[in-house]
Formats: C-alpha cells, structure tokens, sequence
C-alpha cells in the first residue's frame, strides 16, 4: 500500500513538472516570436531608424484616476465615502521596446506593450444630500483597465558621472493606450469610457553599461478617459526595467 501511494506522488509530481516546464516554455517562446516579429515589421516600415536594439521590459505602476463629474446624471447613487479614497494603487506593464538612432543623430525609444492599472479613485466635486445621504455622485468611475500601449521616446543623454559606463537619460514623448477590457456594467449603460485615450510620459532612465536599464516613467493623459460632461484623467507613475532580447533568449 506505502508503495503505491509512492507510486502515485512521484507520478503527481513528475506530471506537475512537466506541465509547469511546457507552460514556462510557451511563455518563452511567445515573447520571442513576438520580439522577433516586432523588429521585422520596424525595419520595413521606419528606413531612416537605424541602430536598433530590442529589449522587453516590465514593472510596476501606481495610478490614480481624477474625477470631475461636472453636470453629468444617472439613476444611480453612489455615497463617496465609499468609493473615494485618493490614493495610487499598483498594477504592472510589460512588452517589447526599440532603442536606435534617427538619422543617425537623435535617440529615441518606442515601447509596445500592456498594460493592468488598478486605479485610486479622487472626485473633485461632490453632490450633497445631507442629512440622510450626504456626499454622493452619479457616475462610478472604472478603477480596473487592461490596455494595449504605444509610446514613442525622445532620449536626451544627460552628461553626468562616467558615460562611457553608465548613462542618464531624459526621456519624453506621446502616447496612445487602447483600452481592450470592458467597462462596468453601470458605465455600460451610457458607454462612458472612451476606446482611445492619448497622453505624454516624461522621466528619466538609468542605463548600466547595456547590462539592463531601469526607468522612472510619468504618464498622463491628454483628452479624456471618458465621455463628456465627465472628465477623467489618470496619472501613473512607472517604475520598470529592460533587458536586451538577446540576452534573454
């Protein structure tokens, strides 16, 4: 009896490995055949980049999303004791970047990737009904986003300590997020959120020597996350690091 119950964790075991390797060998090759596929589709399209270097990278970010409501109406009650609580909530972003050189001169860097932001929630105004309800509001902001990014980069080299080893950049340029995830069902109702969503980063990069990069990264966006009357604009901060392709696979 002991050893067929050997038998039978071995065998657990031995299955549970072979699934964990497979998964972790798909995930490898998906990110290689998208880095790979990435660097083909640039070179064809963008002839005056040149010197470009393919790294995927990820992080962290903390995010924050203001609120004004406006004049904006609904059936809906939301008391904003609940549901405002001002602060940056962590979410995380990965993908595939092109470092290089524009004609030679000028470095830049684009960025593909997704992103999860888990959003704090600040409302800027509030409607009262005191004594029963007191503050409330009629529009319940999403805090949960899955979206597609893409960022282009302007690098300024900054001349501090020994640059032939380690580089400071200065980074910044626009940006466009595709929300692929869906809305709540209460903002459903009246489709308050934008598909589209463009913005600016700006931040600074630290790079070691080619080993890796590390990147402080401010996003904000420029129009909207949502429809009008309602404004809605989130703030990130993105802390992250990249590595060069090559070095991974």
């Amino acid at each position: 009896m002991n050893k067929s119950n050997h038998l039978l964790c071995l065998l657990a075991v031995l299955l549970i490995s072979t699934s964990v390797s497979a998964q972790k060998n798909k995930t490898t090759l998906f990110l290689k055949k998208l880095s790979d596929s990435t660097v083909k589709v640039f070179k064809k399209t963008f002839v005056n980049f040149t010197n470009n270097k393919t790294s995927l990278y990820a992080g962290i970010g903390f995010n924050r999303q203001s609120i004004n409501e406006a004049d904006y109406t609904s059936s809906f009650n939301y008391r904003l004791s609940e549901i405002n609580n001002k602060v940056y909530k962590p979410g995380y972003h990965l993908g595939v970047r092109i470092d290089g050189d524009y004609k030679k001169t000028n470095k830049y860097a684009f960025m593909l990737g997704f992103t999860n932001i888990n959003s704090g929630l600040f409302y800027k105004n509030a409607k009262t009904l005191n004594p029963i309800v007191g503050d409330f509001s009629n529009f319940k902001a999403d805090n949960q986003f899955f979206n597609l990014s893409i960022k282009a980069n302007y690098k300024k080299l900054l001349p501090v300590f020994d640059t032939t080893k380690y580089k400071f950049y200065f980074v910044v340029g626009p940006s466009v997020d595709v929300r692929l995830s869906k809305q709540s069902l209460d903002n459903q109702i009246n489709n308050n959120y934008k598909r589209f969503v463009f913005g600016y980063t700006v931040g600074a990069e630290f790079d070691n020597n080619s080993y890796y990069t590390l990147f402080m990264h401010y996003n904000h966006n420029i129009n909207s996350l949502t429809k009008s009357p309602v404004q809605a604009n989130m703030s990130s901060l993105n802390l992250g690091v990249f590595v060069r392709a090559k070095d991974l696979f």
